[in-house]
């Protein structure tokens, strides 16, 4: 058995070395003790709870101590983006084309973790769970999975790789807050990549409370449905109230697209929505400009 043991011994330190100048420890008022990874040459994907743009954080590499500064940063999604100036240059090893999205359970694969200057934290797990399409943030991805073992906040953000050192995806929380939660590598490569085009994606706020209500017969033949989402509430001087809208008003779509009773799609700060308003038995539509939530 120690023939075998000698050999998984290597097999892990050669996976933690060939990762050691690709994985980075941030830190910063909303980003608390995460891990990023280097995407490319200075350039660091990690995630935050809030995050500003320009903003400067603290960055530990393998090279030493060093400052990042926010390029970019999902609010639905936490994914956040920062230029580092020195230290990130080494780049993930490449995955392996033909690898399935989620690992097949019981699949051993190691997080690691920058944890401090002394080196790398590497958690030795198992898949224990592989599901299909959910979402992060609100954005669709077509698979996750979970490992076992201990779920510490410094693994957030943090690489998960099989141990032929191939990413397999990126430990991120879900709406529960469950740490074990891996999005797979290529809707995490898809994430970063969104988010470098775009830039800062901030939850938009309409300043409206929403409510699904049974529509009568006479307004489900103007609508053709029967259910939508009335506006209860608006706040004074929010976005809903510059563009018009009125309590009563029923929404019945976003965009051209209709909307079912689970509330507005997501809704990006300064991106124009045009919201499918049926007022009375009149059909309108009325352009409105989400606000960052206050």
């Amino acid at each position: 058995m120690s023939k075998y043991s000698k050999e998984l011994e290597d097999t892990l330190l050669q996976v933690v070395e060939a990762w050691r100048g690709s994985v980075v420890h941030v830190g910063g008022s909303g980003i608390p003790y995460r891990t990023g990874v280097v995407v490319k040459e200075g350039l660091v994907a990690t995630l935050a709870r809030s995050a500003r743009d320009g903003e400067e954080v603290p960055v530990v590499t393998a090279a030493g101590g060093t400052t990042g500064r926010v390029e970019a940063w999902d609010g639905e999604s936490g994914l956040a983006l920062i230029h580092v100036e020195a230290g990130a240059t080494a780049v993930p090893p490449p995955g392996t084309p033909g690898l399935p999205e989620t690992p097949p359970v019981g699949t051993p694969v190691l997080r690691l973790a920058y944890a401090s200057p002394q080196g790398l934290e590497a958690s030795l797990s198992i898949v224990r769970f592989a599901g299909g399409p959910t979402e992060w943030g609100r954005r669709k991805v077509p698979a996750h999975f979970q490992v076992d073992g201990p779920a510490f906040p410094g693994f957030l953000g943090a690489p998960v790789v099989d141990l032929g050192g191939d990413l397999r995806g990126i430990v991120v929380s879900n709406e529960d807050g469950n740490e074990g939660w891996v999005l797979p590598a290529g809707a995490w490569r898809a994430a970063v990549d969104e988010l470098a085009r775009e830039g800062t994606r901030v939850r938009g706020w309409l300043g409206i409370s929403l409510g699904a209500v049974r529509l009568s017969p006479t307004q489900a033949g103007a609508a053709g449905r029967d259910s939508a989402l009335m506006v209860r509430g608006i706040v004074p001087g929010g976005p809903a109230e510059e563009a018009g809208l009125q309590p009563g008003d029923l929404i019945l779509g976003a965009d051209g697209v209709g909307i079912g009773d689970e509330g507005l799609p997501s809704l990006r700060a300064g991106t124009p929505v045009g919201l499918d308003i049926l007022r009375g038995s009149d059909r309108l539509t009325l352009s409105v400009v989400p606000a960052p939530r206050p």
